[in-house]
C-alpha cells in the first residue's frame, strides 16, 4: 500500500471515529441555526426597546401644531404613547413614560408672531436623566416649522418694503415652497463638498447594524461548535497514543507523517461536513445570488478548517490526559471566539486585544466570511485572510510532526 493510500485509508477512519459522538454533532447543528433565530429576533424588535417613551399632548390643535407632532413621532429615538394628559401623568409617575411635552393653545398663534419662549411645557421626573435631555431631540423637530415660518415673514415684509406685487400671497407661497424642499428627496446648495475615499471598500464597512450583527454571530457560532466538536471528539487520539495504537500502527507499515496527516486530513472533513451542513440551513438567511460565492464560502471553510486542524492536533500533542483535554477545550474554543469577533466585532475592543485577536485561525475565517457573504466583496478582498490561515496551519502541523517525532508515539 502507498504512502497516498496509508494516508486516505487512515483519515477515512479518523472521519469515522470523529462521528461516533452523534449528539454533539447534531447539537453543532442546531445551535448556531437557533442562535442565529434568536439573535436575529432580538436585534430586529430591539428598537422598540430602545426607544424613549414620550407622551405628547396637542392643546393647540392647528395645522403647524399638528405637523410638529408629526414631525416628533418620525423621530427614531422616541417612541409616543397616546393617551390623555391626565393619563400621561399617571404614567410619569409611574416612570412608565420618560417625559410629557404639551403643545400650548397659543403654539401656533405665538409662532407667527416670532414668539417661542411659552409655546411648548414639559414636564418630567426630577431624577429623570433622560427626561432633562429630551428638550434638545424635541426642540430639532419643532425648529424647522419655526424656521419657515421665520423665513415666511421675512419674505412677506421684503416684498412690502420694495413693493414686489408679482405674489398674491408671499407668506403662504413661501411656506408652500420650503413644504416642497422638505417633501423632495433632495435639493441642492452652493456649497462646496470635498469628499475623501478610503483605500480600500473594507474601510468604509458598517460593524455594528442591526441586520449585519445576527448574520456575523450566526457565522461566528458555526465555527466556534464546529471547532468545539473537533477538540473534543479528537481527544480519542490521546486515548490511542496512551493505548500505543500507534506504535502498532508503525509496526504494520505507517510512519509518523502518514498518521499525523491521516489525521489531519480526516480531521478537516469532518470539520468540511459540519460547516457546510450548518451553512445550509443558514443559506436562506444571506440571499445568495451568485452561485460562486457558495464556492467561495468552501474555499473559505476549507482554510478555516485546515488551521483548526492543525490546532486540534497541537492539543493532541501536548495533553496526555483525555479528560483534561475535553474540560479544557470548551473554555479554550469559547475565549477564541470572543477574541476573534465571533459574538461581536472586535473594533469594540482596545488596539492592543485587537491586536491579538488577529493572531486568532477564528477572527481570520470570521473576517473572511463576513466580507464574503455580507459586505460581497470580492475574492481578491479575502485572499490575505486564506494566507493566514494557511501559515497557521501549515506551521501548526510542522510543529506537530516534530513532537510527534520526538515522542515516538
Amino acid at each position: 500500500m502507498g504512502d497516498g493510500m496509508r494516508i486516505i485509508y487512515f483519515s477515512l477512519l479518523r472521519i469515522k471515529i470523529l462521528f461516533q459522538n452523534r449528539t454533539l454533532f447534531i447539537i453543532s447543528l442546531i445551535v448556531p441555526f437557533i442562535f442565529f433565530n434568536a439573535v436575529g429576533l432580538v436585534f430586529r424588535n430591539s428598537g422598540e426597546f430602545t426607544k424613549i417613551p414620550i407622551t405628547i399632548i396637542d392643546e393647540d390643535n392647528t395645522d403647524v401644531s399638528g405637523r410638529i407632532v408629526e414631525n416628533i413621532s418620525k423621530n427614531e429615538l422616541l417612541k409616543i404613547i397616546h393617551v390623555s394628559k391626565e393619563d400621561a401623568f399617571k404614567l410619569l409617575y409611574d416612570n412608565r413614560i420618560e417625559a410629557i411635552y404639551v403643545l400650548k393653545d397659543n403654539l401656533k398663534e405665538n409662532i407667527l408672531k416670532e414668539d417661542i419662549h411659552n409655546i411648548i411645557d414639559i414636564y418630567y421626573l426630577e431624577e429623570s436623566i433622560a427626561g432633562a435631555a429630551l428638550g434638545d431631540i424635541v426642540a430639532s423637530e419643532v425648529l424647522p416649522e419655526i424656521g419657515d415660518i421665520k423665513t415666511a415673514n421675512k419674505f412677506e415684509n421684503i416684498c412690502k418694503i420694495y413693493n414686489i406685487t408679482k405674489y398674491q400671497n408671499p407668506f403662504e407661497q413661501s411656506l408652500k415652497y420650503s413644504d416642497n424642499l422638505w417633501k423632495s428627496e433632495r435639493f441642492d446648495l452652493p456649497i462646496n463638498i470635498e469628499i475623501t475615499v478610503p483605500e480600500t471598500e473594507k474601510q468604509v464597512r458598517l460593524t455594528i447594524d442591526e441586520s449585519i450583527l445576527p448574520k456575523q454571530s450566526a457565522l461566528g457560532m458555526s465555527l466556534v461548535f464546529t471547532t468545539i466538536y473537533l477538540i473534543f471528539c479528537s481527544t480519542s487520539i490521546v486515548k490511542e497514543k496512551n493505548s500505543n495504537v500507534y506504535k502498532r500502527l508503525k509496526v504494520s507499515g505507517y510512519n509518523t507523517f502518514q498518521l499525523s496527516m491521516g489525521n489531519m486530513v480526516g480531521i478537516i472533513g469532518v470539520g468540511m461536513i459540519l460547516l457546510l451542513v450548518q451553512f445550509i440551513s443558514l443559506i436562506n438567511f444571506f440571499n445568495i445570488t451568485d452561485i460562486s460565492l457558495i464556492f467561495q464560502v468552501i474555499i473559505i471553510y476549507l482554510f478555516f478548517t485546515l488551521a483548526i486542524s492543525s490546532l486540534v492536533l497541537f492539543f493532541t500533542n501536548i495533553f496526555n490526559n483525555q479528560v483534561v483535554l475535553q474540560s479544557f477545550a470548551p473554555l479554550f474554543v469559547i475565549l477564541l471566539g470572543l477574541l476573534g469577533g465571533s459574538f461581536w466585532s472586535i473594533e469594540l475592543y482596545p488596539e492592543n486585544l485587537q491586536s491579538l485577536a488577529r493572531l486568532t485561525p477564528t477572527y481570520w475565517g470570521v473576517d473572511a466570511l463576513v466580507d464574503s457573504l455580507i459586505f460581497n466583496l470580492p475574492f481578491s478582498e479575502i485572499t490575505y485572510n486564506l494566507v493566514i490561515l494557511s501559515a497557521i496551519g501549515i506551521i501548526l502541523f510542522l510543529i506537530n510532526f516534530v513532537l510527534a517525532s520526538i515522542r515516538r508515539y
